[in-house]
């Protein structure tokens, strides 16, 4: 084992690590648990009337998720992984803030 890496596994410490794990973990099931929430109001956006109809939206929503999460997990065990995490973290919040606003009627 490297010297640089023996650094790293002492410098952390479990406690923070756990809990950067246990908020990555919150952070993915919010935001299942929005689209799930959101559902009625997709529903009645694109004027379907039931919604078995919108199972597809999750699907989607479920393939396109783990297919990125797989490839930029990857990616970032190939990058530095602190630098991998927080980019995520910081696009997911941008991603989130920019969808939050409710839009004008009409749009």
């Amino acid at each position: 084992m490297s010297r640089l890496s023996q650094l790293r596994r002492q410098d952390a410490s479990a406690s923070l690590v756990l809990v950067i794990v246990c908020a990555s973990v919150v952070l993915a099931s919010l935001d299942l648990f929005i689209v799930n929430v959101a559902m009625p109001s997709m529903a009645r956006d694109l004027h379907q009337p039931n919604l078995s109809t919108l199972s597809w939206v999750l699907n989607a929503y479920a393939i396109v998720y783990a297919s990125l999460l797989v490839l930029l997990g990857r990616l970032s065990e190939a990058r530095a992984r602190q630098n991998g995490f927080l980019l995520g973290a910081l696009i997911f919040t941008a991603a989130s803030a920019a969808c939050g606003p409710p839009r004008a009627s009409g749009c």
